[in-house]
């Protein structure tokens, strides 16, 4: 085998290592509340893995969101948005990175940067459902609460299982007692 073609191997495997770990820390955190130790010593094994990797091609912006993924579980946002604004930059369309990238932004108070974000993958994949409810809650934390109905009233819609979030969601605590918020929940999807 070639040198390049193990090389091209070994970055391949480290990225896939590295998204395998990050997967874990997310869906059992959301499962079971992860130590927050383990939490950070998997994000920086994943962020090992990937300093090992130097993909080439549209393998790039794979490794930068995934080194912004590990940056923002290690509470370090900052590094977070700028590995992930280079992923949409070499990626615009993998709106898994506008995800990221808001929710790095809101932990940084900056919740207009967010809805920006959101707005912006909302232009390229209106039927999303995460990104409509993100959208939603957000918009209810900056005081909008007629059009995070609307967001959330359009999630729900897409998909009715989310409805199962929204009563423990503290983001829409400014909006819970508005009746376009009301309004929104006995939307019948």
């Amino acid at each position: 085998m070639s040198v390049n073609k193990l090389r091209y191997y070994q970055n391949y495997r480290n990225l896939r290592h590295a998204q395998g770990i990050l997967e874990l820390i997310s869906c059992n955190d959301d499962l079971w509340g992860l130590d927050p130790e383990l939490k950070r010593r998997m994000a920086r094994r994943a962020l090992e893995m990937l300093r090992g990797a130097r993909p080439r091609g549209h393998r790039r912006a794979a490794w930068f969101y995934l080194r912004g993924r590990a940056w923002s579980m290690l509470g370090k946002y900052q590094r977070g948005i700028r590995d992930l604004r280079m992923a949409i930059k070499l990626d615009p369309h993998h709106i898994a990175n506008y995800l990221a990238i808001a929710w790095c932004f809101k932990r940084t108070d900056r919740l207009q940067q967010s809805i920006v974000a959101l707005n912006r993958a909302i232009a390229k994949a209106p039927h999303h459902p995460t990104v409509r409810y993100n959208q939603a809650c957000y918009l209810s934390l900056v005081g909008q609460p007629q059009l995070a109905a609307m967001e959330l009233s359009i999630a729900l819609e897409l998909k009715p299982q989310l409805r199962a979030k929204v009563v423990s969601e503290s983001d829409f605590d400014p909006i819970r007692n508005h009746p376009a918020f009301e309004s929104a929940l006995q939307v019948i999807v």
